[in-house]
């Protein structure tokens, strides 16, 4: 099937749309929608030390559930997919992996549609 290249883009952000995130992704998004331009407006919109932001990304530290609820709030979105797909980034048995996988899914399918409808107005996660 053939699709024009701004088809293509669109199918690529919906593809983009159902990859599991990490905790680095997970911030880096949440950036963007702040329009927070670096970690360190990061930090100081959470009033917290910038190596703590550094430590997040390199998964050193976990980020605690207040910081998951309010990615989630601003984005949206259903926590249990930003703590499922960030539960999944670590390592794990492969059926603690379809445990994870199973419930991400299920939490994605209840703002998929949105988000969807957004890559295609051009908004994707970002703030209208």
């Amino acid at each position: 099937m053939y699709t024009t290249g701004d088809n293509h883009r669109k199918i690529n952000a919906c593809i983009y749309l159902i990859n599991m995130r990490n905790q680095h992704d997970w911030l880096e998004i949440y950036k963007q929608h702040k329009n927070l331009q670096s970690d360190y407006r990061l930090a100081m919109h959470w009033n917290i030390h910038r190596s703590r932001i550094s430590k997040y990304k390199s998964g050193v530290l976990h980020l605690e559930l207040e910081r998951i609820l309010t990615i989630a709030d601003t984005l949206q979105i259903d926590p249990m997919e930003v703590i499922v797909s960030i539960e999944f980034s670590r390592p794990k048995t492969s059926l603690e992996n379809e445990v994870l996988k199973r419930h991400y899914f299920e939490a994605m399918k209840k703002t998929i549609a949105l988000r969807m409808a957004r890559v295609h107005s051009g908004y994707g996660f970002k703030k209208r």
